[in-house]
């Protein structure tokens, strides 16, 4: 799954918090050779309204310095 063309950083505008200390990655269409990274408990992202709470394992996200991951959705809590 790769970020639509049309589909800017701006729109990720649903937020999200971190449930507990969690993993990201760069490319779930590569699990052997990626980029990943961690997102400690408490810690925001936001979802794309269009695909927010929707979709595969993955679910790509907006993380706090404006760079677009994937995250696993079950380990965050939408904000209400």
């Amino acid at each position: 799954m790769r970020q639509q063309p049309n589909t800017s950083i701006e729109q990720f505008t649903i937020g999200y918090k971190a449930l507990l200390d969690t993993e990201w990655i760069d490319d779930p269409a590569n699990p052997i050779d990626h980029i990943k990274g961690f997102i400690g408990q408490g810690e925001t992202i936001w979802l794309h309204p269009d695909h927010s709470g929707i979709g595969p394992v993955w679910q790509q996200a907006r993380l706090v310095d404006k760079t677009l991951r994937f995250v696993h959705l079950h380990d965050f809590k939408k904000i209400a």
